[in-house]
This record gives C-alpha cells, structure tokens and sequence, in this order.
C-alpha cells in the first residue's frame, strides 16, 4: 500500500499566515482510500476555521504511487477558503 500527503496551507504561509479564514466544505469527508488530517483548523460556534499555516493535509491511500497521489488530490476538492494555497506538483513524477 502507498500513502500521499498533500497539505493544504494558508494564505501567507510560511511567513505571515492569514488566519480567521471560514474553511467552506466538508472535512468530515473521507473514503476507505483517503482523509483529513486537521493540523491547522479551530472549531467555532459558526464552524471550521484556519488556525495556522499547514491548514489540512489531505492523505491518500492505494495500490501505486499514483493511485495514492491521485486519491489525495481527489480530497482536496472537498474544502477551500480564501487564499488556500496548494501544491499541484506532489509526486508528479508519478502522474
């Protein structure tokens, strides 16, 4: 089995991290092949949050690199907010 890790970051990261942003979506959402991992987010009474720079990182599971890799960026569809930034090049030797 492979795994893959792609995280979600605020707007700002690495240096002046926005946070307060309402992330949009559903984080709750997961399959038997991929899920949120929450590092950056805070629960409030109106809902999610960004609370730091590396936000969510969604993970991937499958039989390949690609699989894994194509699962992980398949989640981050599921939530955004203003300004997420993202990498689209994760593995992309494997794509």
């Amino acid at each position: 089995i492979y795994a893959a890790c792609v995280v979600m970051a605020a707007e700002g990261y690495p240096q002046t991290v926005v946070k307060g942003s309402s992330i949009e979506g559903d984080l709750s959402a997961q399959t038997s092949s991929s899920y949120f991992l929450h590092a950056g987010t805070q629960k409030t009474d109106v809902g999610w949050v960004v609370n730091g720079g590396r936000v969510l990182n969604a993970v991937g599971l499958g039989s390949s690199h690609r699989e894994a890799i194509k699962k992980a960026y398949e989640l981050t569809e599921q939530a955004h907010w203003q300004g997420l930034q993202l990498r689209r090049d994760i593995g992309k030797k494997y794509l």
